[in-house]
């Protein structure tokens, strides 16, 4: 199993976890990719005052080893997961509390030692550039560019510029994205705020990603609206890329 990342806010910037609800409300993360058994990790977190944010690790409102992965090869999956997975932990510990320590004693919850935050790089205005290493600069370039390799793999991410509109300026924004790995994915920024084209091997798949937590999925990619004005994509590997309209 995959540690979990130690608080919330590790798992909601963590592009290796998605967010994730249960009938119990609890503050609960999954694993986008699933692990080699067709199963997923779940993490979840404290909502109390005092204890906000933490991993639990007991009790009903913990995460725990998931048999099948709710989102992947979801007309097969997706019900096996209800009658395998989330049937059996709500009748634990829902409605026969008396039964969650069983439960959690076949599927126990992960902590999250060895894990390790992701390092994040941000790009935004005309743009302005912060990069993995911490590295801060403004680049008013105008082309298309390689924004991200990764040395022995096929990853690549490239962004276009354009010229920023109503401004009598040189300054330049990020127009397009291109994210390539066994897939390619390119996501084109409207004016029309919160709007974005987005195709995937040259297809364009804009209608399904119109609501947030709709998503697409690849062996190799996981593409979704994480909110109004944002599409995260993600990678088995751990990438993660944000693009914001």
């Amino acid at each position: 199993q995959n540690p979990c990342p130690c608080t919330s806010r590790q798992a909601w910037w963590d592009r290796r976890f998605s967010y994730f609800t249960r009938k119990d409300d609890s503050f609960c993360f999954i694993e986008r990719f699933p692990n080699v058994k067709g199963g997923a990790q779940e993490c979840c977190y404290s909502t109390s005052e005092h204890m906000f944010g933490a991993l639990v690790l007991q009790g009903r409102s913990s995460g725990g080893l998931l048999r099948y992965h709710p989102w992947w090869s979801y007309i097969i999956n997706y019900p096996r997961y209800i009658k395998y997975d989330r049937t059996p932990q709500e009748i634990c510990c829902l409605s026969a509390v008396g039964y969650c320590n069983l439960y959690y004693e076949r599927r126990p919850p992960q902590n999250c030692i060895g894990y390790v935050p992701q390092r994040r790089a941000r790009g935004w205005g005309d743009p302005h550039i912060t990069t993995l290493d911490g590295r801060r600069y403004t680049f008013n370039g105008l082309g298309e560019y390689v924004l991200l390799r990764a040395p022995g793999s096929n990853f690549e991410f490239q962004g276009r510029t354009a010229l920023a509109a109503n401004s009598s300026s040189a300054a330049t924004i990020f127009s397009v994205f291109a994210l390539r790995g066994d897939d390619v994915v390119e996501v084109s920024l409207d004016s029309t705020p919160e709007s974005f084209t987005i195709k995937l091997n040259g297809t364009e798949i804009s209608n399904s990603l119109t609501s947030v937590g709709e998503n697409v999925t690849t062996s190799a990619m996981f593409i979704e609206r994480s909110s109004n004005n944002s599409i995260t994509v993600s990678f088995p590997s751990g990438v993660g890329i944000t693009i914001n309209s």
